[in-house]
C-alpha cells in the first residue's frame, strides 16, 4: 500500500459560492492505493485507472472525522463535471467502464436513474486471497 499524509489547503477566499474549492484542480489521489487494485483496474486501461484515481480521491476528499473516511469501500458519488476535469475520463466511457468493472466483481454501483449520479464503491479486496 501506498501511504502518504499530504495535506492539501483550500482557497480561503470569502467568494460565497467558491469558498473551500480548489483552485487549480485536482492533480493527485488523496488516500491510500493498493497494488492489488491498481493492477485489476489497469486491465481496463489507462481509463479504468483513472476511475480509481477518482473513487480513491473522492473517499480521500471524506473528513477525518467520519468513521467512514479513507476506506475502499465506502460508497461515493460519480459526477461527469469532476471524472471529466479532475481526470478526463467522458461521461459514455465512464458507464461502459462501470458496467465491465461490475461485471467483472471489482466495483459495485448503483445507477439510481436517468439524470442521477451512480453510486459506486469497490468491492474488490486489498490483497489477493487465494
Amino acid at each position: 500500500m501506498i501511504i502518504s499524509n499530504i495535506n492539501v489547503n483550500s482557497n480561503d477566499s470569502d467568494d460565497g459560492d467558491f469558498k473551500g474549492h480548489y483552485d487549480e484542480g485536482v492533480f493527485f489521489t488523496k488516500g491510500m492505493v493498493s497494488i492489488y487494485h491498481f493492477n485489476e483496474f489497469s486491465k481496463f486501461g489507462i481509463n479504468g485507472l483513472r476511475i480509481l484515481q477518482y473513487i480513491r480521491t473522492k473517499q480521500g476528499l471524506i473528513p477525518r472525522t467520519n468513521p467512514l473516511s479513507n476506506k475502499f469501500n465506502t460508497w461515493i458519488y460519480v459526477d461527469n463535471k469532476n471524472l471529466y476535469e479532475w481526470f478526463g475520463v467522458h461521461q459514455s466511457t465512464k458507464w461502459e467502464l462501470l458496467k465491465k468493472m461490475k461485471k467483472a466483481n471489482l466495483i459495485d454501483y448503483i445507477p439510481r436513474g436517468s439524470g442521477h449520479l451512480p453510486r459506486v464503491r469497490i468491492v474488490l479486496p486489498e490483497k489477493n486471497l487465494n
